[in-house]
């Protein structure tokens, strides 16, 4: 399985937010990129390539079933540091999710953004070993035991992934989860 995409909670004007909000480069001083945003239909989306710097950038955003903004894009880390800077700018909610268990690499990563405040979880394989991190405060919902399980793998997986994105409302195990509802912004650099 492969599953890499950002998703905001709290967007209500796609369009409006990708010309204002998410492709606001105030924080970078030394680029010279320009972002098209172009309205398409859903069914015109292309498969991305997930390799390509930030001069070929190309990415789409869209409404699915649960109102839910999917963010997709062909970073290889699908921008989380935007996200991130995003959401702490704007006072969003956001979510950043990525589960390989193709590569010689697996990985489980869960970066859960609140204004500015953000809670990161992995359990990535580094090598030869399996590496677990946790850093920021617990939401509510977490149980305090839920990851002092021996071994990276138990501590986060798949299934804890799951359950702390069901815990938002977001259902990572729904097929319509990547599926737009309506038009879908086509985003690329010039």
């Amino acid at each position: 399985m492969f599953l890499s995409f950002g998703l905001f909670f709290d967007i209500k004007d796609i369009h409006a937010f990708c010309t204002n909000e998410l492709f606001d480069l105030s924080k970078y001083s030394n680029l010279d990129i320009t972002f098209v945003h172009e309205e398409i239909k859903k069914d015109d989306i292309k498969y991305l390539n997930k390799a390509a710097g930030l001069k070929d950038y190309d990415g789409y955003l869209f409404r699915q079933k649960d109102s839910f903004v999917i963010y997709i894009n062909n970073l290889s880390d699908n921008w989380i540091t935007n996200i991130e800077f995003t959401c702490a700018k704007y006072g969003y909610t956001g979510l950043y999710i990525f589960v390989d268990t193709e590569s010689m690499f697996p990985a489980y990563k869960l970066y859960y953004f609140k204004g500015n405040k953000k809670r990161i979880i992995y359990s990535i394989k580094d090598g030869e070993r399996w590496v677990f991190f946790n850093h920021g405060k617990p939401q509510d919902f977490e149980m305090g035991e839920l990851y002092n399980e021996r071994g990276a793998t138990k501590k986060f997986n798949y299934e804890k992934l799951v359950l702390f994105c069901k815990n938002l409302g977001v259902n990572l195990e729904s097929q319509e989860l990547l599926i737009p509802t309506e038009s879908v912004y086509h985003t690329y650099a010039k």
